[in-house]
């Protein structure tokens, strides 16, 4: 079974806004070893993102004013925190857009 999807203009440029946010990232994650159990049993590997080793807050904020700019929508002043929403009408391919998201985030900077 192929799943095929028609990708509209607009869900690539969504996916576009949101890894441009992150340009000057290098590609690579940070790997932690975990213990799944207290016997030491079962040990598994884990890529982590808890912190973005490239990019201070300064750099994400111009990468999004970038963003922001082309866009036409109001720059953000100050990054209190690293989360960010992608909002967009119902019925529009979100859940599409988030999966595609996260698959062009693993790609170019893993």
């Amino acid at each position: 079974m192929k799943l095929i999807f028609k990708e509209q203009d607009y869900q690539k440029e969504a996916v576009k806004c949101v890894v441009g946010c992150f340009v000057g990232q290098k590609k690579g994650g940070r790997r932690d070893d975990i213990v799944l159990d207290k016997n030491f049993l079962f040990k598994d590997s884990v890529f982590s993102n808890k912190k973005l080793n490239d990019l201070s807050k300064d750099e994400i904020l111009k990468n999004l004013n970038e963003v922001q700019y082309k866009q036409n929508l109001k720059l953000t002043k100050k990054l209190d925190n690293l989360n960010f929403t992608i909002e967009m009408e119902t019925g529009t391919g979100k859940t599409y857009v988030y999966i595609r998201t996260i698959l062009e985030l693993n790609e170019k900077y893993g």
